[in-house]
């Protein structure tokens, strides 16, 4: 799997416009490497001059090569302020050939959005026969601008997926420390949060589609006690966390060996909390080991 992120801002020059789409990044654009394209262009009926922008993708079509342009899925991704830096990234796995995770962090209002396809959205390029080894960044048109810093790409990355359920100071939070990043012969830190009695349990698993080899994931936890809360992660093991103020972190020291590299795990945090039901349910969290 790779993730690649980077700071982007879009803006338009000219009186008209030579074409929709602004720019794009995408993996090596060859018919003979999977692709993977981020693609910024402007929201349609245009109203001129243009306000916002979306970031929009590629995906897989079944009668075009190069895939068909369109939406994410998430309203987070539309509607994105001109003249102003946003934080745009992607999670893809080019076993599958899928896109695993999008991100958004706004740059108005600072809120990031994670959106994870519910149904898998495959790279264009599906019938290619070798792996990406560039990335392309590509402007649309003499009228428009599309700037680009602070670019990165790791194999290593932690990112949330679903959703969780409040408790006594809301919804508990499940994000990787600042910096930490599960790399072969580090120690990697992800922080449990809004956590009450700065008591948790991280919950960790090979899976996030089946729990204890047999349940549908993600699974209501209604009927056994806990309404509202999903469990999103098998819980294979499971560690409990004592923290300080309302936070706790959970450590994964990760052998350094290249044989780790790769290997993916998803877990999900539990706050023990006052009152009932007792407890709350934070987001999920998918851990992919990089070199």
């Amino acid at each position: 799997m790779v993730s690649f992120q980077l700071d982007v801002l879009c803006k338009c020059l000219a009186p008209t416009l030579q074409t929709n789409n602004i720019g794009s990044i995408s993996f090596q654009d060859s018919a003979l490497a999977v692709s993977s394209n981020l693609l910024a262009r402007w929201p349609t009926p245009l109203t001129f001059p243009p306000t916002t922008w979306n970031a929009d993708t590629v995906v897989h079509s079944a009668t075009s090569t190069a895939g068909t342009q369109g939406p994410v899925g998430d309203p987070a991704f539309l509607a994105l302020a001109v003249d102003v830096w946003h934080r745009w990234g992607v999670t893809v796995d080019l076993n599958t050939k899928t896109y695993i995770d999008f991100r958004i962090t706004n740059g108005v209002t600072n809120v990031t959005t994670i959106f994870t396809p519910p149904v898998p959205m495959g790279l264009p390029n599906q019938n290619a026969t070798a792996l990406p080894t560039d990335f392309r960044f590509f402007t649309g048109g003499a009228d428009n601008v599309i700037a680009i810093d602070n670019f990165t790409i790791t194999g290593a990355c932690y990112t949330g997926y679903g959703a969780g359920c409040p408790g006594s100071m809301g919804v508990p939070s499940l994000a990787s420390a600042p910096g930490s990043l599960p790399r072969i012969g580090t120690t990697f830190a992800a922080n449990l949060g809004n956590l009450p009695l700065s008591l948790g349990v991280i919950m960790t698993g090979f899976s996030d589609t089946f729990a204890l080899g047999s349940l549908p994931l993600p699974l209501a936890l209604t009927t056994y006690g806990f309404p509202g809360c999903n469990l999103l992660a098998d819980p294979l093991a499971t560690q409990f966390l004592i923290g300080s103020g309302n936070v706790a972190t959970w450590s994964f020291a990760i052998p350094a060996s290249n044989a780790f590299v790769g290997i993916v795990f998803f877990n999900q945090g539990l706050s023990l909390d006052v009152g009932s039901p007792g407890a709350a349910f934070s987001n999920g969290g998918r851990l992919i080991i990089g070199d």
